[in-house]
């Protein structure tokens, strides 16, 4: 069953760049509702996921002009507090 987590991976990144982000979440429903793995190998995979697909979306979205920097920065900044508090 392994071989459909590219699927998966496909579909969620879809969502993520039409979305905006935050489909980390649906990364951890479905590798441990459906694959059975523990909730912090999901967690954690899903963050590591969440890079790569982070960054394509991103240079699509920069290349388009659709993004803000002075905006994007205050956000990176917080989030970078949010997740060491977080984690």
């Amino acid at each position: 069953m392994l071989y459909l987590l590219p699927v998966a991976g496909m579909a969620i990144g879809l969502l993520i760049s039409l979305m905006g982000g935050g489909g980390g979440i649906f990364y951890i429903i479905i590798l441990t509702g459906i694959f059975h793995l523990p909730v912090p190998i999901g967690a954690s995979s899903s963050l590591a996921t969440i890079i790569p697909t982070t960054l394509t979306a991103f240079s699509s979205h920069y290349r388009q002009g659709n993004i803000r920097l002075e905006v994007a920065w205050w956000l990176i900044l917080g989030a970078i507090v949010g997740a060491v508090a977080g984690s």
